[in-house]
């Protein structure tokens, strides 16, 4: 199978605990084995007030404690938090799909985009308009 070159995956509630307990850990598990592109970005959108670093440090703990991939032993988290972003924003508001297309431009920008994957659990029609 080829492996994709550039992807952003796009995940909405990110600060919930599916985030951090099933998806970043399930993802960091697939760049320890090398199935993830070498451009593989995250931005995380929720209305919770979190830095960036705030986020990562949330996300590396799911990762420490529910990733089936160790990051004692594979080295991947050190590289990988630094393609991770947070935007805090109210979904029902045009400011912070604004926002996100900025975000979104700034990484296509440097690559040439293979893949725009979205992760959530909230119904979002205005996401898929503002695409």
């Amino acid at each position: 199978m080829a492996k994709t070159e550039n992807s952003i995956m796009i995940v909405f509630g990110a600060s919930g605990d599916l985030t951090q307990r099933k998806l970043i850990p399930a993802v960091h598990s697939l760049g320890c084995e090398g199935l993830l592109p070498d451009r593989f970005n995250v931005i995380g959108v929720s209305r919770s007030k979190i830095s960036d670093k705030g986020f990562r440090v949330r996300l590396f703990s799911g990762v420490q404690d529910y990733s089936r991939s160790d990051p004692k032993i594979c080295n991947l988290w050190k590289g990988f938090e630094t393609k991770i972003e947070y935007l805090q924003g109210e979904y029902d508001q045009e400011e912070t799909y604004d926002e996100l297309k900025k975000k979104s431009r700034n990484w296509r920008r440097t690559s040439r985009l293979d893949q725009m994957l979205f992760f959530t659990s909230l119904f979002l029609p205005k996401c898929i308009r503002s695409y």
